[in-house]
């Protein structure tokens, strides 16, 4: 398994119509991942140890984990079917989006803000169906 993006913490990552399959990690260590349409599926982590994620029209469907950053916002998005943690931050907000079927939906360590969205866990927030 090999990475996508390996970037460092003064990188921003910013495109439209990306498009991952496998490997170990997808996007890495950047500051800010700004994507709009984004398919990814079958790796290990989709983002890791990223400062600021936004992502726009994105599936991100199976792997281990899917984001794990310091800030999210998930707008028209869904994230599913991951073994581990769909998406880890200390702040979460998802818009019109969809974040069921994984190991643990959400986890943050501020209350997520939800707005016409899904998610089934959370760490306690009682934000998603099942908390």
């Amino acid at each position: 398994m090999g990475e996508g993006i390996i970037a460092g913490p003064k990188v921003n990552v910013q495109g439209t119509g990306l498009t991952v399959t496998g490997g170990h990690i997808g996007i890495g260590y950047a500051n800010v991942v700004k994507i709009d349409g984004v398919t990814a599926s079958g790796y290990s982590d989709f983002l890791r140890g990223v400062r600021t994620v936004k992502l726009k029209h994105a599936s991100l469907v199976g792997g281990g984990s899917g984001i794990d950053a310091t800030n999210v916002a998930l707008t028209d998005s869904s994230v599913t079917g991951h073994s581990g943690t769909a998406v880890h931050a200390e702040r979460i907000k998802l818009v019109g989006s969809t974040v069921t079927g994984n190991g643990l939906d959400l986890d943050a360590e501020q209350r997520p803000k939800l707005k016409d969205s899904t998610c089934e866990t959370s760490n306690g927030w009682g934000v998603c169906t099942n908390d």
